[in-house]
């Protein structure tokens, strides 16, 4: 938990590096942009090969040990994809020990981060902090490790899931000159102890099927021992569930490009407004708390209802966050062309240091609705990994969904990229300019707003054509969801 804490406190500060780069470093908005979304990005497309590690090698415990210790990508990314298993792991040795983190102290990591980004300056003393608690975390870990031991398993017993899914693949692949069975009673299907859940055979993707045909002229026993030429009717099934999950997962990659605007445009935009509230200034930091709060109140929110319709409310909960991602651009580009319209009234073109007057408040909805959009969307996209998988896979299905999400941030520099060359084909300027007050991030939000519209269409369209599993029983969904599971994503 310390390590979770550790993450929450370094969320906020870090969250302040596009003022960074382009106040320090003196980065053009454009340039900085494109570093913070390829760092938030990576974070979330990391974690799938952690998870890998973790379960084909190291266990989570190593795992999760390794990440106090590594760079902030690494370390975010390997605590994202280990510390929930690794609680859930240590979860019976801390129910009898009577221990409990509290939901408060959480808040006052939180409120402390707050406080210390406010008040303290200097972007070393800032980055210092950071750096000590994330070794006083190392070294706490590696001492309660070789007190206690943890005694997690390594590895999981069965391997990693997406060795199953690459087996599937290559021994269908290998087999792909051979007919298919008439009876699917053919096929190669052996209960195993290991084996978490059995699937049923299903008639979609039957190229797959091939992986579990045995081969008439050679004895099975020979076929059996190898592994990557004989799969299981329920490794099949897996890899299928896999496979078909995939166009659900690229509806995300807008979702991302939307969300990549809070800790980028959005933070540049606050800069540049009125922060005033009579004699006070209110703090950069403080539109992360609002992004933060409103992202896990919302989730907070709709986990009851989440328990109760767990068959349809995953679908609805990920229309919603796509909803709110388009909310979120339209009421950015809303202020962005008053913000413009003030600038142009007040003679601020050519003056990029002078703060507009204008209050900083007038971003706050954009805020809240990105916020919106991140909370619903982690949650939805939880459950329908959970309802769709299989047990063995429900985590691989969250991070491959998270990871598509991340490409859409790290996407951002491509799609700003393209954005800049057409307006600059078309209008004769390009809409990202050196400084804010020359750019039109107005119409880039408009942009977006529109793809994120007919990214909802998509979704819905293919929704429509998704092969849904029956959900699973209620009270093991609040076994399998991790208490404080959105803590563990803080950027």
């Amino acid at each position: 938990h310390l390590q979770k804490w550790v993450t929450l406190f370094s969320g906020y500060i870090l969250w302040l590096m596009m003022v960074y780069l382009t106040d320090v470093w003196e980065l053009e908005i454009v340039h900085a942009a494109a570093i913070i979304n390829i760092w938030t990005g990576l974070i979330k497309v990391l974690p799938i090969l952690f998870a890998y590690l973790a379960d084909a090698f190291l266990g989570n415990s190593f795992v999760t040990l390794f990440s106090s210790f590594s760079s902030m990508i690494v370390r975010m990314a390997a605590l994202s994809a280990c510390y929930a298993p690794f609680a859930q792991e240590q979860a019976e040795e801390t129910a009898s020990t009577g221990r409990s983190t509290g939901w408060w102290r959480t808040h006052l990591v939180a409120l402390a981060a707050l406080l210390i980004a406010a008040f303290v300056k200097p972007w070393a003393t800032l980055f210092g902090i950071c750096a000590i608690l994330a070794l006083l975390s190392f070294l706490l870990c590696l001492i309660l490790r070789v007190i206690s031991g943890f005694n997690s398993p390594v590895p999981r017993q069965q391997g990693s899931p997406l060795t199953t899914i690459f087996r599937v693949l290559f021994a269908a692949s290998s087999k792909s000159f051979y007919p298919r069975p008439q009876d699917m009673g053919e096929l190669y299907d052996e209960p195993d102890p290991l084996q978490e859940e059995l699937l049923p055979h299903t008639k979609g993707l039957r190229c797959l099927d091939k992986a579990a045909i045995i081969k008439s002229e050679r004895t099975l026993e020979p076929q059996v021992r190898k592994r990557w030429s004989l799969c299981k009717v329920s490794e099949v099934e897996e890899t299928k569930i896999f496979t078909r999950t995939i166009p659900v997962w690229t509806t995300f990659i807008v979702c991302g490009l939307v969300s990549s605007l809070g800790a980028t445009y959005f933070l540049e935009q606050a800069k540049t407004l009125d922060p005033r509230v009579g004699k006070a200034k209110t703090p950069l930091i403080l539109f992360f708390w609002f992004y933060d709060h409103s992202r896990k109140s919302f989730t907070t929110g709709f986990i009851p209802i989440f328990l109760k319709n767990r068959r349809y409310y995953p679908r609805i909960g990920i229309v919603a966050a796509m909803m709110y991602a388009t909310l979120s651009c339209i009421a950015a580009a809303k202020v962005e062309t008053r913000r413009l319209g003030v600038v142009k009234n007040h003679g601020l073109i050519d003056d990029p240091n002078e703060r507009v007057p204008m209050t900083i408040f007038w971003l706050l909805p954009q805020f809240v609705l990105l916020g919106c959009l991140d909370g619903i969307h982690r949650l939805s996209v939880y459950g329908f990994s959970l309802d769709q998988a299989p047990k063995s896979m429900t985590k691989y299905l969250n991070l491959f969904a998270r990871a598509f999400f991340g490409l859409g941030v790290m996407g951002s520099v491509v799609v700003v990229y393209i954005v800049g060359r057409i307006s600059e084909r078309r209008t004769g300027t390009n809409w990202f300019q050196a400084t804010l007050n020359t750019s039109r991030l107005d119409n880039y939000y408009w942009v977006l707003a529109s793809s994120a519209a007919i990214n909802l269409v998509t979704f819905i369209l293919v929704g429509c054509f998704y092969h849904y599993r029956k959900p699973r029983d209620s009270q093991l969904t609040k076994v399998l969801l991790p208490t404080g599971f959105m803590d563990d994503d803080h950027i």
